[in-house]
């Protein structure tokens, strides 16, 4: 008897461009037949609703969930708790998701499904290819050279291999049994936000997981997305992410090589890069962008990055780092507006750090007058009086500072 595949699509607006039906049609012509489809729309505004409705009517092997617009509750909240609802009444031997707007191809099901049972494997994943929604051109491929199967002390040693593959959560045929053992009163903490946390969090029950070169799903780039635009928790993704990373391998390998150290850690600069390539180049207001980068730029891990003992591999770290900082120290040197009293310390603190990584000594110069000049107007006087002595005695011929003294 063939194994039975539950596939779960969650939708927002997806009546635009015939995203939704490209990626439900995408199902019904696999070549593998035996699967519940269940697609949730996320109270559309558009005419979402009505194309589930009617695939529903055509298809009894398709069923729908509709949610209303709930105040407090997000779509990664509702994403759980729909799997958590299916899981507890379907009786399927694997689980699948696919974003509302990607497809796989027609061999996907059965492809993933001989793979998976070939391998003994308790988690499927095939290769993607990334397509261009503007330009309808492939951008690149996400894809191994041959199978890649992670088992025992490997999900260690080829941690840096098979990362990228975890973030996403479509592309995967996964044990139901797996799903149902997944602690989804834990995934329902806020700290738990996306697809990259419950992939994660899924590998914690898997023995072994494989990869195949076959490219068997279409990722289609689009710059109105939700990973390139703005969102309201993007600012905190990245520590999020490597918090997640940290405690998968503790959890999952029992320690973390220094190979991994460094990889992650790499990859959180590269996370921070994407999000602040977006958040400067956003429509938002320059103090808003000036609170998310005291958040970025204050917090444990970014600091860690530069103020960590040097090693061999934290010497490589710190040399790739450095690209993390400059765009953050030009912005803050060429602030245009009015700077908070409440941020203006934190201003300078992170204008300093960006300035000690670049070794920038005349930019950390103009933060430290900005503190001394801060300080006088706050009317901490003896503070103001000690950092700008200090500074005078490298620079005595400063007119700033000659001036500054005439109000010490």
């Amino acid at each position: 008897m063939e194994d039975k595949v539950g596939i779960y699509i969650q939708c927002y607006n997806g009546e635009v461009n015939g995203t939704l039906k490209r990626a439900i049609d995408s199902i019904l012509n696999q070549t593998y037949n035996n699967f519940i489809l269940y697609i949730a729309d996320n109270a559309s505004t558009d005419g979402t609703r009505g194309i589930i409705e009617e695939y529903v009517k055509q298809d009894n092997r398709i069923h729908s969930i509709l949610y209303e617009n709930e105040l407090g509750i997000d779509p990664v909240q509702k994403h759980y708790r729909s799997i958590e609802t299916i899981r507890d009444k379907i009786d399927c031997e694997w689980w699948c998701n696919l974003d509302s707007d990607d497809e796989y191809m027609p061999n996907f099901l059965a492809e993933m499904i001989k793979f998976a049972h070939d391998g003994c494997l308790d988690m499927a994943i095939c290769s993607s290819e990334f397509y261009n929604a503007t330009t309808n051109q492939i951008q690149h491929f996400r894809a191994t050279s041959s199978d890649l199967i992670i088992t025992g002390d490997t999900f260690g040693s080829k941690y840096s291999e098979y990362h990228q593959f975890m973030r996403p959560i479509w592309g995967k045929l996964i044990k139901m049994n797996v799903i149902k053992a997944l602690p989804f009163d834990v995934l329902a903490r806020p700290e738990y936000r996306g697809d990259t946390e419950f992939i994660f969090m899924t590998l914690r029950y898997c023995d072994r997981v494989g990869i195949s070169p076959k490219v068997l799903h279409r990722y289609y780039v689009n710059p109105i997305s939700e990973s390139s635009s703005l969102q309201t928790n993007r600012i905190y993704r990245a520590g999020w992410l490597l918090d997640n990373n940290i405690s998968f391998l503790e959890e999952k390998c029992g320690e973390i090589s220094p190979q991994n150290s460094l990889f992650i850690q790499v990859v959180y600069v590269n996370d921070t890069l994407d999000t602040l390539g977006v958040l400067l180049n956003s429509k938002a207001s320059n103090q808003e962008k000036l609170s998310a980068i005291v958040h970025i730029f204050t917090q444990e891990h970014t600091v860690r990055l530069v103020k960590q003992e040097r090693s061999e591999y934290s010497e490589a770290l710190y040399s790739y780092s450095v690209k993390l900082f400059i765009p953050v120290e030009k912005w803050l040197l060429n602030f245009q507006g009015e700077i908070p009293d409440e941020q203006m310390v934190q201003f300078c603190d992170v204008g300093q750090l960006c300035c000690d990584v670049t070794q920038n000594s005349d930019g950390w110069v103009v933060f430290e007058k900005l503190r001394i000049a801060f300080l006088l107007e706050s009317n901490y006087i003896e503070e103001a009086r000690h950092k700008h002595s200090e500074l005078l005695k490298l620079l005595p011929n400063d007119q700033d500072l000659i001036k500054l003294r005439e109000y010490l």
